[in-house]
């Protein structure tokens, strides 16, 4: 590139600088059962497993995910509540259990949606 003359430096060719960056997304659980319920779409015939596994995944983690968690269970509620409803009934109000300690015990302020029989 053209550098202005006026430069206290002389740029030699032959210097050159190189950057390698990478980027790691946080976005993503090595949880297999939480994993496994956000990709839900993709084995639907174990999805009453996966629910009733959901109790056993770590609260920080299902905290962690807690908005993706949410979607993918409303989005179980329509696409059948007769066969899901009282499985995803549970685990959303793990989820707003677990969520609410985490704002207590971290002094948190961020505000949650109340779910039926809070």
């Amino acid at each position: 590139p053209n550098l202005p003359a006026s430069l206290p430096f002389q740029r030699s060719p032959k210097e050159t600088f190189w950057v390698s960056t990478l980027l790691c997304s946080t976005k993503l659980t090595q949880n297999v059962d939480l994993l496994a319920l956000l990709n839900w779409k993709a084995h639907p015939d174990r999805v009453l497993d996966i629910l009733g596994r959901l109790r056993q995944i770590s609260g920080e983690e299902i905290v962690k995910f807690l908005r993706d968690v949410l979607d993918t269970l409303f989005c179980l509620l329509d696409d059948n509540t007769d066969k899901y409803g009282p499985l995803v009934f549970q685990s959303g109000r793990r989820g707003r259990d677990l969520f609410w300690e985490s704002s207590r015990i971290d002094g948190s302020q961020t505000e949650m949606m109340l779910l039926p029989g809070t």
